[in-house]
């Protein structure tokens, strides 16, 4: 169904929903999931071109231009939380 993965310390390394079960919400809640073991800090990834409008409704936005690795484009990301 999907998978997140968190590289320390502050690195989203994956987030995943299997195409038959998106747009149900479950990247959200595997992203509020991993929010929840970072309450104060900044978050950075590595979106695939498709899934920047997703990260974007996170509140994450561009870091820098588009970089492409090993044949793969990606959109570097962030996003700033603010302590509670």
């Amino acid at each position: 169904m999907g998978i997140s993965l968190l590289k320390k310390p502050n690195h989203l390394h994956h987030l995943f929903v299997s195409e038959e079960f998106q747009g149900n919400g479950i990247s959200r809640i595997l992203w509020q999931h991993v929010q929840q073991h970072v309450k104060c800090d900044s978050f950075t990834l590595r979106s695939s071109i498709y899934a920047v409008p997703v990260y974007k409704k996170f509140g994450f936005t561009e870091s820098a231009a588009v970089q492409t690795k090993g044949g793969i484009s990606f959109q570097p990301m962030e996003l700033l939380l603010s302590c509670q």
